[in-house]
């Protein structure tokens, strides 16, 4: 587990990475807040959801390219395969193919009993990071 630098404070971050680098895979865990929430505070705005989906690519991606390339979404398909309710979300990223300008990537958002609630995938263009 790493602590994340130069990376924007996303809604509910525990602030810590899991990258796996023989797995290509990276996890992320989020507090759910009252304040993400709809219906009466029960279930999460698919808007969070998403960021922290998207996040967990993102991070992949520099992982991966030891920080030479950043990640700018191209196309993200979420399917919402039950509803996002919770105390404690758990991002993952996978990448399924990367290229010389193109990644193809696989993520999901788990419950705390590591239950399916949103399958994703993502086409993501890799930009060369500003180190600077």
């Amino acid at each position: 587990m790493s602590k994340r630098s130069g990376f924007m404070r996303l809604p509910g971050d525990k602030s810590s990475i899991e990258y796996e680098a023989t797995e290509r895979k990276v996890v992320m865990h989020f507090d759910v807040l009252p304040e993400f929430c709809y219906f009466e505070g029960t279930e999460v705005q698919r808007g969070y959801s998403a960021v922290w989906i998207d996040a967990a690519m993102a991070q992949l991606v520099s992982r991966v390219t030891s920080g030479e390339y950043a990640a700018a979404t191209l196309e993200m398909k979420l399917n919402y395969v039950q509803p996002v309710i919770g105390r404690l979300v758990t991002a993952e990223a996978s990448i399924e193919r990367i290229g010389r300008s193109v990644a193809f990537l696989e993520g999901c958002l788990l419950d705390e009993e590591s239950k399916l609630l949103i399958a994703a995938s993502s086409t993501i263009m890799l930009v060369r990071a500003n180190n600077d």
